[in-house]
């Protein structure tokens, strides 16, 4: 099975969530989406409450049977990649992609104890279109493969 997972505050959902999505559901068998309740690493709360930030996302992608939004830290309010990974991979997750911006060493180290690939810092929609040469209809194309990081 190819599972993809998403997640971000969502605070609100825009187009570029919108077409990440769109793209990677049609690279995968399924994607779940997840919005963060609080992400650990900001100060502030986001805006919009969890739940309406769920619903935003359900209105944008309304009896898609690919596509599982979740709401794994409703209960658990606070949730660092650590706990996502350990949530992810019964579910048959093989590589954790950590978006532009995010580093975990700690995290990448874990996931990669536990049997799962890590990429870090990279938009997973700009590195897929590299692997796939869709590059041009983003407007990059430097021909460089960067994501990889070996631990």
């Amino acid at each position: 099975m190819n599972l993809y997972f998403f997640g971000g505050s969502f605070d609100p959902p825009h187009l570029g969530h919108k077409e990440i999505i769109n793209h990677f559901i049609d690279q995968s068998d399924i994607l779940i989406v997840c919005p963060s309740y609080k992400s650990p690493l900001k100060h502030d709360a986001p805006i919009a409450s969890f739940l309406h930030r769920k619903e935003m996302l359900e209105m944008m992608f309304p009896d898609n049977e690919k596509l599982s939004i979740i709401d794994y830290e409703i209960h658990n309010k606070i949730k660092y990649t650590i706990d996502t990974i350990k949530y992810l991979k019964p579910l048959g997750c093989k590589t954790v992609w950590m978006q532009i911006g995010i580093k975990n060493i700690k995290a990448a180290l874990r996931a990669k104890k536990n049997g799962l690939n890590v990429i870090m810092d990279k938009c997973p929609k700009i590195e897929n279109q590299r692997l796939f040469g869709e590059l041009r209809v983003a407007g990059f194309n430097t021909n460089i493969i960067s994501s990889k990081i070996e631990l």
